[in-house]
Parts: C-alpha cells; sequence; structure tokens
C-alpha cells in the first residue's frame, strides 16, 4: 500500500499517516476528509505521497522528499513515474 499524509500550510506540519491503493483513491479520502469536515479553507491543506508499505514482507519503503498529489497527478496517472509504484525496487 502506499503511505500518504496531510500537510497543513498554515500550521506547517502534517497530519496521520493514512494508506491507499492508488493516488485516485487518496485523493478521494483526502477529498472526503475536506467535505466531512467543513474545511473553511480547503487550499491550506495538501495531499502528500510519502512512502510505501509492503504487507508482506513487512517493510516500510520512504520517500526522500514527499510528492505532492494534484489533481492533475491523478489525472495523469503518475504514480508510474515514482521510484516505485506499489512495487518494491531493488
Amino acid at each position: 500500500m502506499i503511505l500518504y499524509t496531510v500537510y497543513d500550510v498554515v500550521a506547517e506540519e502534517c497530519g496521520p499517516i493514512f494508506e491507499a491503493k492508488n493516488d485516485a483513491i487518496a485523493r478521494r479520502q483526502f477529498d472526503n476528509m475536506l467535505q466531512s469536515q467543513r474545511v473553511a479553507y480547503p487550499k491550506d491543506y495538501e495531499l502528500h505521497c510519502i512512502g510505501f508499505f509492503d504487507r508482506e514482507k513487512i517493510k516500510l519503503s520512504a520517500r526522500d522528499i514527499s510528492r505532492k498529489i494534484t489533481l492533475a497527478a491523478v489525472a495523469t496517472e503518475e504514480m508510474n513515474d515514482l521510484p516505485f509504484n506499489g512495487v518494491e525496487n531493488g
């Protein structure tokens, strides 16, 4: 599973880590969170991909730098351009 977090631009910190199968599912969860919490300033929050967790090997792989998930990234399936796309490298 791919690991994500929500970054609060104003507070300059991120929230809890969550997992999703891909960017599109993570984006859906992010959008649902913003709607359910009735966030007054949704532009103050960003969705970031931060790593990968292999449940079979019990292995965590972190990204050196988080990748901001945008609507364009989801639409163009940028997951294929990652150093890992749900599959462990090396």
